[in-house]
């Protein structure tokens, strides 16, 4: 996916609306830059030259700011106070196309208030403290072709400050909260310290777009609603933090429908989904080093068409989970990894936990093979098996795992009927007798703190200046 940007360097030569060549005069001084701002009325463009322009600047509503192209047009903003302040527009949208921004300690671009702002053909880029662009109550904020990057890799991770400050750290890549509608198309956010892309009570749709190697959490939906169409959420990096990152993060009430995801490669989770409902068609989850999908106190889970393969801890964890609707998935070499609940040591390495969800479970040409500890384990915790729907499992290993074991509950004679074990894992299987140790919920101290920002906006990370 980073090849996007050589690829869109090349468009943008080609693309009249980024590139200033209506015959307008161009400005070339952060002076003049300022004064035509002030000047600009809706429908007006201020185009700019190659250079470099060193400031705080405020784009009014209705007015496109654009440059010579990203790289060539450079806005530098001053320690502590965003780059870009726009105005969103009512009558049509504020637009920013065609430069390059350099945040430091606060914001590239900030934009809060109702109305519209489109941002075209842009890099964003923090190099050591602040952040990329952040949304409040806008109508629509949409980006196409846009980098937002931060400083952190793989190599680095451990040097990334832990603080959640954009004095301090490279913190966030996009923040939108309360937005009607956030959209991207090829859009680039990688190398934060603490979330790529956050969204808290907006409606994001993102297409062809990647969340690349943020520490602690890639994307972040809480609240509202995502729909996301070939994107891919991968690396999410530890670094040297004790509390395992995220790919993405569906939470609060969130409704999220993926077509193509990737999450994959994470130092953590694939997915964490807590209290929120969420659809998946041909996910892939390969190589995390926490389950690749952690599902709890959830109304609801559809994966289809999907691949989870060389995972460690589980390739599906549902705690307290309801609805949860498996079709025609395969989950494969799932690694073991011990993990800490309620202060006991547990060893997991399972391709599906079922831990106390018993209501509206459907498993369905559900393909499970070499998974360490066992390939799918129903704890019903005093229930009953009426609310799980068996309708094929076919399970195969080469070793002394398990197969399908069902435990803690009123399991009824003839259970796995629908469950098609290899010789190997039946006889593991026949011979077992006794129970396997669970896990348990995420904890709130675990996952990404969002709280505050959910009560202050944007003004609780930083504001424009007066």
């Amino acid at each position: 996916m980073r090849n996007i940007r050589t690829v869109v360097l090349t468009l943008l030569c080609l693309i009249p609306l980024v590139a200033c060549d209506d015959g307008g005069s161009t400005i070339n001084d952060a002076e003049s830059l300022t004064a035509a701002l002030g000047a600009a009325v809706p429908g007006d463009r201020v185009c700019l030259g190659e250079g470099r322009f060193m400031g705080s600047f405020e784009v009014p509503a209705g007015v496109e700011l654009c440059g010579a192209g990203r790289g060539l047009t450079r806005i530098v903003g001053p320690s502590d106070l965003p780059a870009i302040t726009a105005i969103p527009g009512v009558g049509g949208p504020t637009r920013i196309t065609g430069l390059t921004v350099d945040a430091t300690r606060s914001f590239g671009v900030i934009a809060i208030g109702g109305g519209e702002l489109e941002i075209m053909g842009v890099d964003v880029a923090v190099e050591t403290a602040g952040a990329g662009i952040g949304v409040e109550g806008l109508t629509a904020l949409r980006m196409q072709d846009v980098n937002v990057l931060g400083p952190a890799n793989r190599l680095n991770a451990v040097d990334m400050p832990a603080e959640m400050d954009v004095t301090v750290s490279a913190a966030y890549g996009v923040v939108a909260v309360s937005v009607m509608a956030v959209e991207g198309d090829s859009v680039e956010v990688g190398g934060f310290a603490h979330f790529g892309v956050l969204t808290i009570d907006s409606n994001l749709a993102l297409r062809d777009s990647s969340i690349l190697s943020n520490l602690s959490t890639g994307l972040m939906v809480y609240g509202g609603t995502a729909d996301l169409s070939r994107v891919h959420v991968d690396e999410a990096l530890g670094g040297t933090r004790l509390i395992p990152p995220y790919n993405a993060v569906f939470a609060n009430g969130a409704d999220v429908t993926t077509n193509a995801l990737e999450v994959s490669a994470g130092d953590g989770y694939g997915i964490l989904q807590s209290e929120a409902t969420s659809t998946h068609d041909g996910l892939a989850a390969v190589g995390n080093s926490e389950a690749a999908i952690w599902v709890q106190n959830s109304g609801g889970l559809s994966l289809t068409n999907s691949i989870l393969t060389d995972n460690t801890l589980a390739g599906i964890v549902a705690v307290a989970t309801s609805g949860l609707n498996i079709a025609d998935v395969q989950i494969a070499r799932t690694l073991p990894r011990t993990r800490i609940f309620d202060r006991t040591p547990v060893m997991v390495g399972d391709g599906v936990q079922l831990l106390g969800s018993t209501t509206g479970i459907s498993l369905e040409r559900l393909t499970l093979s070499d998974n360490a500890r066992v390939g799918v384990l129903f704890d019903l915790e005093g229930a009953d098996f009426s609310g799980i729907n068996i309708a094929s499992v076919t399970v195969d290993g080469v070793g002394e795992e398990l197969g399908a074991i069902a435990q803690d509950g009123t399991i009824p004679a003839g259970w796995d009927a629908n469950v098609t074990r290899s010789a190997l894992i039946d006889a593991n299987d026949s011979a077992f007798s006794g129970s396997l140790e669970t896990v348990g919920i995420v904890g709130p101290s675990d996952l990404p703190a969002v709280d505050a920002i959910a009560m202050t906006g944007i003004a609780g990370i930083v504001g424009p200046s007066d």
